[in-house]
């Protein structure tokens, strides 16, 4: 599956279309549209539909350049609008649900894999051989 970050940056942005632009420029928007593709391609499992794999990169690209903008504004201004906060908060969910959807492993609400879940999982091998059964 091949997501070109470039491609995303408009979708990312209409994701954040509260953000000033003088916040966040398409340069910090790329950086972290190439961060999110590197995670969901750490966690994705096998045969997703590439729409759904390039949806949940948009969400988790946008949770990221809106946590950059919260950040920066703060320093900026000195407080953040108070929407800000269940932005952020509406983001990271919408973000999660598409990960969860596409994720080969578990996550935690804050966007992590679930270390601790992971390692309790049990281990499933299988393979194939030559069949015991004649051709009758």
């Amino acid at each position: 599956m091949t997501i070109s970050p470039d491609t995303l940056i408009l979708q990312v942005r209409g994701e954040v279309a509260n953000v000033p632009i003088q916040y966040v420029d398409d340069h910090q928007v790329y950086s972290e549209i190439k961060s999110a593709l590197m995670f969901v391609d750490g966690i994705v499992k096998e045969g997703v539909d590439e729409k759904i794999v390039r949806e949940a990169v948009i969400k988790l690209s946008a949770y990221y350049v809106y946590v950059n903008y919260t950040a920066m504004a703060e320093v900026a201004l000195g407080e953040l609008p108070r929407t800000a906060y269940i932005q952020l908060e509406v983001k990271r969910q919408k973000a999660l649900t598409f990960l969860r959807m596409i994720s080969g492993v578990p996550l935690n609400a804050n966007l992590t894999v679930d270390v601790e879940l992971l390692r309790k999982s049990k281990a499933v091998a299988g393979m194939t051989g030559a069949s015991v059964m004649g051709d009758e």
